[in-house]
């Protein structure tokens, strides 16, 4: 079902539905579980709507069931060795066969009020019933054969009426088409039109036949009958080439001689039918097989009580399934098979060299062969069907799989944890989604502000061709050319790497220093601003996931479950901290993308204005003068846009609150230790910064993280403070207390000055 869609469209995974475009979230495991259960009604009734229509065309048979038909199969051959034989004189199931056609021959004849064979023939006269031909191979034994007319099939239907309304007869004999003109034997059909004659021409030739099919009324012993109708194939061929204009080949004549001889040696319609009898046995007892085996079946599996007519019935029925399907075609096989290796070895024994495709022929069951061709048919038939339906099938299939597994995940969360681990671990979640999301505005606001520095570049070349320009504008307009002077000179200092982007040593008031000094260019610096702002920030979410299975190891090994609450709060806290960063970001990102985009239609409308008015500015009216200032006005607001910072992604502890605790620290016994490892106390003093922590959590993380260099790897911490010492972790809670004790005495210290 490309690819590999590529199966399932929408994914339902621990109470979250996620489609193409976007995710939801239930709020509780209640909910999810009673949409679940609508989906999994719904995904049970398309599964065992494909399921039964894949029982129709799939086989439920067992290794009993294919022995039982090959064991039929295997019989109904040795069958056909014994009583059907090679010769339809010494066949004993072929004499019966002739008996009883000789009977129904004289029942029809009574009825057509003939006392013989030879008065039902005479009442049918026909023009094309020679024995004799000067000149040619024709013999009483082979004319039925030779004759045309005397062949039961449509083209012998045709030469028949042909024959009669010509006087004539048609014969094939030795690979050559002959028609021969009656003179003396003289036939008058029936009928005063076209059509009753016509009629009258098919009777004759039907009634002829069944005069013919037991045997000639003048012939001794079996008598020849009517040729089989795969014989007189040969018959057809060469008169449709003859008819065509086209010669009979080599081939077509020895065929054709091939099957004379069939026939005269007893190979006619009583001998077919002959060799009928033990595949229609082979088809009765492997039927027979199959109703048995399920009647048992049926009644060893279920009681009296549950007992149903229809069910019983339509389990023992041998019609109608892809299981009676496969038996029958497994029994034939074996059927043919057995004909096949018996035929093989009489043309050896019986026939020697010359006489092996005779003998071969005359053995071989060939309706035994149209049967099997038949099933097999059939198999190809239901193989393309199931393939047809084999997508469709395992793609509700693993749906199915895939409910039930979720509902049971669901089950099992809600009996282990509850809907309060749900809604954690949804929100983590969330705030995931939410630092994608961040990404992809990042990115369009870089778009969009390319796009508008493009703009006003266009309007400040438009802007420079005006003279007499007033000096106010004129200073407007040089501090734009000095933007442009910084943006170029920031443009080289990036590409020679001479700007770091270190996301814990470079603090956010540098960033916003190095923007509003060079008004830069937003397809690079705006990129260095959001992806160092957003560094810093990752940079400590990614310290809490280094940490997370820490916390977990400490949750385990101390089993207390206070602390484990309280690793868990103070883990939930920072992440909901930066969390919240990040939504509001996105909200001032978006607003910025939709002003900017605003803003450069409005500047290039202002451009094309401006290219209009003249080149002169004493000349202006007071409206043009007017439009030019509120363009100029509107290029500065535009650059506060690009340049002013994201106030929500300022960091919590910059470089400055560091250096003051060194000043404050100056005296401190461990200020070496601080000094060496500023990137550390930068990083987790900017992770802790605005939770409330207590000295036992500040020992709690101590403990958790001393042993564990790999949570800290990131830090540039030296070999001599791996284990972690307390003071380090000491030496971050009073950086962070000495600023939150700045902050709480700016005001009033501002105040007193």
């Amino acid at each position: 079902m490309e690819e590999d869609k590529k199966i399932i469209n929408n994914i339902r995974f621990c109470d979250i539905d996620i489609s193409e475009d976007e995710m939801h979230y239930s709020s509780f495991i209640d909910n999810a579980l009673l949409e679940a259960e609508i989906e999994r009604a719904e995904i049970n009734d398309k599964f065992q709507e494909f399921a039964e229509r894949m029982s129709f065309v799939t086989p439920d048979c067992d290794k009993l069931d294919y022995a039982l038909a090959a064991c039929s199969g295997t019989l109904c051959g040795i069958l056909d060795i014994f009583c059907v034989g090679l010769d339809p004189n010494a066949s004993i199931i072929g004499k019966k066969v002739d008996e009883w056609t000789r009977t129904m021959v004289e029942r029809f004849a009574k009825k057509q009020n003939c006392s013989s064979l030879f008065e039902l023939e005479e009442k049918y006269k026909i023009p094309y019933d020679q024995t004799h031909l000067k000149g040619y191979s024709l013999t009483p034994s082979n004319h039925h054969f030779k004759s045309l007319a005397h062949n039961p099939t449509f083209l012998g239907l045709f030469f028949s009426i042909l024959n009669q309304f010509h006087n004539q007869s048609t014969f094939v004999i030795d690979g050559e088409f002959i028609t021969i003109v009656n003179e003396d034997n003289k036939v008058y059909l029936k009928g005063n039109n076209f059509v009753a004659k016509l009629f009258c021409g098919f009777i004759n030739w039907l009634n002829h036949l069944m005069s013919d099919v037991s045997g000639s009324s003048d012939s001794k012993g079996r008598g020849m009958g009517v040729p089989s109708p795969l014989l007189c194939f040969s018959n057809n061929v060469i008169t449709l080439k003859t008819k065509l204009g086209a010669q009979a080949s080599k081939f077509d004549t020895a065929v054709n001689n091939l099957s004379v001889k069939l026939f005269t040696k007893g190979y006619d319609v009583r001998f077919n039918t002959t060799k009928r009898i033990p595949v229609l046995i082979n088809e009765i007892l492997t039927r027979f097989m199959y109703s048995l085996k399920r009647l048992f079946s049926y009644f060893s599996s279920s009681t009296g009580e549950d007992f149903s007519l229809p069910k019983f019935l339509k389990a023992i029925t041998p019609f109608g399934n892809p299981s009676i399907q496969r038996m029958l075609l497994v029994s034939n096989g074996a059927f043919c098979t057995v004909n096949i290796f018996d035929s093989i070895i009489e043309g050896v024994i019986r026939g020697g060299t010359p006489g092996f495709v005779f003998v071969f022929l005359m053995r071989l069951n060939v309706p035994g062969l149209k049967r099997f061709a038949f099933s097999l048919f059939g198999e190809i038939i239901q193989a393309n069907e199931r393939r047809l339906l084999r997508a469709d099938y395992d793609y509700w299939a693993i749906r199915k799989e895939i409910i039930e597994d979720y509902i049971s995940v669901l089950n099992r969360l809600k009996n282990d944890y509850g809907n309060e681990f749900i809604k954690s671990f949804i929100g983590d979640l969330q705030r995931e989604e939410i630092v994608t999301e961040f990404e992809k505005a990042k990115t369009d606001f870089e778009v969009s502000s390319t796009r508008l520095v493009c703009a006003i570049d266009n309007f400040q070349n438009a802007f420079s061709t005006i003279d007499a320009m007033p000096f106010n504008q004129l200073k407007k307009n040089n501090k734009i050319k000095m933007y442009r002077i910084n943006w170029e000179r920031t443009n080289d200092a990036i590409k020679r790497k001479e700007l770091h982007n270190d996301s814990i040593v470079y603090s956010i008031d540098q960033l916003i220093t190095i923007i509003n000094r060079s008004v830069i260019n937003p397809s690079q610096v705006n990129t260095y601003m959001l992806t160092g702002i957003s560094g810093l920030i990752v940079s400590s979410v990614r310290l809490v996931s280094l940490l997370t299975p820490y916390l977990a190891r400490a949750i385990v090994s101390k089993k207390h479950e206070k602390q484990k609450k309280r690793i868990k709060q103070l883990s939930s806290a920072i992440e909901e901290k930066y969390y919240k960063k990040y939504k509001v970001a996105l909200f001032d990102l978006h607003g910025r993308i939709g002003s900017i985009e605003n803003n450069e239609l409005k500047i290039l409308s202002c451009t094309e204005e401006i290219k209009n008015f003249g080149t002169d500015y004493s000349l202006m009216t007071d409206d043009q003068k007017k439009r030019i200032d509120e363009a100029n006005e509107l290029v500065s607001s535009s650059i506060r846009l690009i340049v002013n910072p994201i106030a929500s992604l300022k960091v919590d502890y910059t470089e400055k609150d560091y250096d003051l605790f060194i000043l404050f620290n100056s005296s401190s016994r461990n200020i070496n230790m601080y000094k060496e490892c500023k990137n550390f106390i930068i990083s987790y003093a900017n992770c802790f910064f605005g939770l409330k922590m207590h000295d036992d959590d500040w020992k709690l993380l101590w403990e958790i993280i001393k042993n564990n260099p790999n949570a800290i790897c990131d830090m540039g911490l030296k070999n001599a403070y791996v284990p972690v010492p307390y003071k380090l972790i000491d030496g971050v809670r009073i950086a962070i207390k000495q600023k939150n004790d700045l902050l709480e005495w700016m005001p009033v210290l501002l105040s007193a000055t």
